[in-house]
């Protein structure tokens, strides 16, 4: 999969934007990560945040993500 990443200037505007959603998500969402993590381990942010809203929340701030290449399982064109 491919995206795109669209929003202010990455190195000193969107970074803290996205660290605070971030936490905010964690703080205001603890049940919804706490499930998607099982028994425990190291996850990934799409495995622990895919069942929470911060998607929504950076795209209020304007940080905006859109999947520009869909791909199978191999990295071919799906």
């Amino acid at each position: 999969m491919q995206v795109s990443v669209k929003g202010p200037e990455p190195g000193y505007i969107a970074t803290p934007i996205i660290m605070v959603q971030t936490a905010l998500t964690l703080q205001q969402e603890r049940e919804r990560c706490q499930a998607a993590m099982g028994q425990g381990g190291v996850y990934t942010t799409g495995a622990l945040f895919g069942e929470t809203t911060l998607i929504q929340r950076l795209s209020k701030a304007g940080v905006l993500f859109e999947v520009t290449k869909r791909t199978n399982g191999h990295g071919r064109e799906a």
